[in-house]
């Protein structure tokens, strides 16, 4: 397996994934809550809280949300300028940086909104590793929940994509460019996900302004849980492989809604903060790690069969090359599709075949490959004593192909 690079923040976050067994992951001060973490799987679920009294410091008693992230590229706090952005002080300017590429709606997810803001329960393995969500003082230590009058748990099974919409909260759209004011980020243009008909976020705002018209209110109502604590959460999962890196964001509006600001706007409804939770990276699922208790000759045997692979790739690539060479200065009338059957490719493989399976067998002889980390439990599953077939044979050969087919696009 290539090792995949992650950077130093990501680092961070999975330490912390690995530290705490699976929970989520906090991302955000309280204020615009939002927390994240990753199924088993790979789905991403990005939880976002507003409870009763965290006001700001300003009285804002309900957030607006007008738009989410969930992107291929990093997304961070600028300074000032792009994106949210109240008219009052630039120090206080929210913004998110470089978000192109967000991922399509049909593969986004949500919950309604649900009239509790207790602190998210995660299990990353629930649901056959689509991960699940539990919310509520009812939540079992699996994050399940057996008395609704106490809990809410949801899944990725259990959403509504994020072009439906519902009484509660639009139906999102991808909306491209979010247009930077100042030109502090370096950062121009965006992409994410807006809520609401009019096809664009409301990225600045005056104070004391009215609440914009689109997105979805995060109130701090009384919680619909026994035991629970006041306010809303919005449960968003956004499918995704185990590997992939996907950073995720959320943005919008404080809103005062009993005209009692520190601004005295004189009027409930106003707008009286911008609200950010920065752009974090999911964490990276981890691979299963090696048995713990390897002994030195397994260890041997393990790293043979990794090096014998390799090299095995790599011969039966420089066969292919050939193949394709001879393609393309017309001196074989085939297509590349052919090319394993041809007799000096063919030889080549089966040459590059019988010296991993002896470099292998040399090293594995007397071990228990069952312990290992292979994709077989012998050295003919690897690679057959015709050396015509098994698992390495044929997932090498293949990565070989498409190395191939990379190189000389076709």
């Amino acid at each position: 397996m290539t090792p995949r690079r992650i950077t130093r923040q990501a680092a961070k976050i999975l330490a912390t994934a690995l530290a705490g067994g699976g929970v989520l992951i906090s991302v955000a001060e309280a204020r615009l809550r939002m927390v994240v973490g990753r199924a088993d799987n790979g789905q991403i679920y990005q939880v976002l809280q507003y409870r009763a009294g965290d006001d700001l410091g300003v009285g804002a008693e309900e957030l607006q949300i007008t738009s989410v992230v969930a992107s291929s590229s990093q997304a961070e706090t600028c300074g000032t300028g792009l994106g949210i952005s109240v008219q009052r002080d630039p120090a206080e300017s929210l913004a998110y940086g470089p978000i192109q590429g967000s991922r399509p709606l049909e593969l986004a997810y949500r919950s309604r909104l649900i009239a509790d803001a207790s602190a998210p329960c995660f299990d990353a393995a629930a649901v056959d590793g689509l991960g699940r969500v539990c919310v509520g003082p009812g939540c079992s230590a699996a994050c399940e929940c057996t008395d609704e009058d106490r809990c809410f748990a949801f899944s990725m099974t259990d959403g509504t994509t994020l072009d439906i919409a519902s009484p509660d909260v639009p139906a999102a759209k991808v909306v491209a460019p979010v247009r930077a004011r100042h030109r502090q980020c370096n950062v121009l243009t965006g992409v994410a996900y807006g809520f609401g008909s009019a096809g664009s976020i409301t990225t600045e705002s005056d104070l004391c302004a009215t609440a914009p018209a689109d997105g979805f209110r995060l109130a701090g109502s009384p919680t619909s849980l026994s035991g629970g604590v006041d306010g809303t959460t919005l449960i968003i999962v956004y499918d995704a492989t185990q590997d992939e890196l996907v950073t995720v964001a959320a943005a919008g509006f404080g809103i005062d809604r009993d005209g009692s600001s520190a601004y005295q706007c004189g009027s409930p409804g106003g707008v009286v903060a911008a609200v950010q939770a920065d752009g974090e990276e999911a964490p990276i699922v981890p691979p299963p790690g090696p048995p713990v208790s390897l002994s030195t000759e397994e260890l041997k045997c393990q790293r043979s069969i990794a090096r014998s692979g390799r090299k095995f790739s790599m011969r039966v690539l420089k066969a292919l090359q050939v193949c394709r060479e001879r393609i393309l200065k017309g001196a074989w009338p085939i297509t590349s599709q052919e090319c394993q059957t041809q007799p000096y490719v063919e030889r080549s493989i089966r040459s590059a075949a019988r010296v991993s399976r002896a470099t292998m067998s040399a090293k594995c002889r007397a071990i228990d490959m069952s312990r290992l980390l292979t994709c077989g439990d012998s050295i003919d599953d690897l690679i057959s004593s015709d050396n015509r077939g098994g698992c390495l044979f044929s997932t090498h050969l293949q990565a070989a192909e498409d190395m191939a087919e990379v190189e000389f696009g076709f």
